[in-house]
């Protein structure tokens, strides 16, 4: 198997409004050569109802996943 390997761009600014709030923004994209992954994601919540029976408050959703 060839080593994977990733390109990335990744670009940034960081403005100070007042003393007390600034304001961040990030722009990035990601090339990916030779990616392997075993992939089982699934949602374990929805809306705040879980499938192991409990609820969460606010509508909370939950997804887990594992690479």
């Amino acid at each position: 198997m060839d080593n994977e390997s990733v390109v990335t761009w990744d670009a940034g600014y960081r403005g100070k409004i007042t003393d007390t709030f600034s304001l961040d923004a990030t722009v990035f994209y990601s090339e990916y050569d030779n990616l392997r992954m075993i992939d089982d994601g699934r949602w374990i919540c929805t809306y705040g109802y879980c499938e192991d029976g409990i609820t969460l408050p606010g509508g909370t959703a939950i997804f887990r996943n594992s690479y």
